[in-house]
């Protein structure tokens, strides 16, 4: 494919169809492609005490109370009555909640049947349950009767992510807290450029498909970095080793369950909800894919060397990638107006 520059364009490209022109869904799968060695997964856990879970080598072995725990000090109702732990995996972070409110009524819910029999097993307190639930659908929960909700890295997987924040929002009481851990596509869009550009992707959360609902139901919302699971193994560059090398540099001295000041350089986020949160400003939040990612790139600005270097060798091994012809920084600095001095100056294209 060959981008032939359009002289004229000013400003964001239509994002509305045309009269005749098809429409294309894309759904996101539940299907777990990998239920045989997920299967055998569990049932080496089951066998083994959860001091030992790390021996079976997958990554979400490990309580992270940790992300959530200076964000609910400050946010937490003081005597919570119910807390729902959405995508709860194998039940540790339900477990430590059930711990430090013993008052409260904890449920873990996660759509993997297979992961809530281990939690069963392993976790047995007189206030936590679990349960397998399909976090896409309504939860059978009365309107204001929750008083804590907190998620990692399962909420991404519903289908409809503004109907499910809706519906979440609408199971908080009046003093209620959902805080959710997990990555953010605004990431991809930084990291993944210009094939973001050219191939929107939808696989993790906009931050606006949460944010806006928030404030429709009254709520404010903080958002933190996270910078814990950042990695390159995320992204497209991946496969280049000079990439992985420059990423892990800007990523291996922060990598810690500490909270930062948003940016997309990191994968992860945490979204606090609450009517007591201190709402995040500055944040890209436009509906239009072009102005959104415009709100993005600018973040490689003002970012530590090592992650400028990072943007600039995935940038241009993608760009080199996509054989893009040398007019096609043209086109894009066209398509990206507030980007353009970052884009000429980050980008050499050659033919």
């Amino acid at each position: 494919m060959r981008v032939i520059p359009y002289l004229d364009l000013r400003g964001p490209l239509p994002q509305t169809a045309k009269p005749g022109e098809p429409h294309l869904a894309l759904h996101k799968s539940t299907g777990n492609f990998n239920q045989k060695t997920w299967d055998e997964t569990c049932r080496r856990l089951r066998a083994l005490p959860e001091e030992r879970w790390s021996e079976v080598g997958i990554s979400n072995t490990c309580d992270l109370f940790r992300v959530f725990e200076p964000t609910l000090n400050r946010l937490s109702p003081e005597q919570p009555r119910l807390i729902l732990d959405l995508g709860c995996g194998l039940g540790q972070t339900a477990r430590t909640l059930a711990q430090r409110f013993p008052q409260a009524r904890v449920i873990g819910l996660d759509a993997s049947p297979e992961a809530i029999m281990v939690a069963t097993s392993a976790f047995q307190l007189p206030n936590l349950t679990f349960r397998v639930a399909d976090l896409s659908n309504p939860l059978p929960l009365a309107q204001g009767s929750v008083d804590l909700i907190v998620s990692t890295n399962a909420l991404p997987y519903a289908r409809d992510q503004r109907t499910t924040a809706r519906g979440l929002f609408d199971l908080l009481s009046p003093r209620g807290l959902l805080l959710n851990h997990c990555r953010s596509e605004e990431s991809h869009l930084f990291w993944d450029f210009p094939n973001s550009a050219l191939l929107p992707d939808n696989t993790q959360i906009f931050l606006s498909d949460w944010m806006l609902p928030a404030r429709e139901a009254g709520l404010a919302t903080e958002v933190h970095s996270i910078s814990l699971g950042t990695s390159a193994h995320f992204y497209l560059a991946n496969p280049f080793p000079i990439f992985s090398e420059a990423m892990d540099a800007f990523a291996a001295p922060r990598r810690d369950a500490s909270s930062r000041p948003y940016s997309p350089l990191f994968s992860h986020v945490l979204l606090a909800h609450s009517r007591l949160a201190e709402p995040t400003d500055t944040l890209p939040l436009a509906e239009n894919h072009l102005e959104r990612l415009d709100q993005v790139l600018p973040h490689v600005i003002g970012a530590p060397e090592e992650g400028q270097r990072a943007a600039l060798i995935a940038w241009n091994f993608l760009a080199k990638r996509l054989a893009l012809a040398p007019e096609a920084l043209d086109f894009l600095m066209a398509c990206l107006p507030v980007s353009a001095p970052v884009l000429q100056h980050m980008l050499a294209i050659t033919s």
